[in-house]
């Protein structure tokens, strides 16, 4: 996991190894809850990628 400031919220880049499934990984709204518990940010603050998603960019709030 990378996270990134990114204006009044962060962005969060997800890695996962080769063995690692679409399934493995939770959905990105329970992800986002857990990253503001963690962080103190926000949630709709929280930009959030995942493995195959558009390279470059974190995928906005769900």
């Amino acid at each position: 996991m990378e996270v990134r400031p990114h204006g009044p919220g962060v962005q969060v880049q997800i890695s996962a190894g080769p063995e690692a499934c679409a399934d493995c990984l939770v959905p990105k709204p329970i992800m986002r809850s857990i990253l503001h518990t963690a962080l103190g940010v926000p949630e709709e603050a929280i930009e959030l990628a995942y493995p195959g998603d558009e390279t470059g960019a974190a995928a906005p709030a769900d």
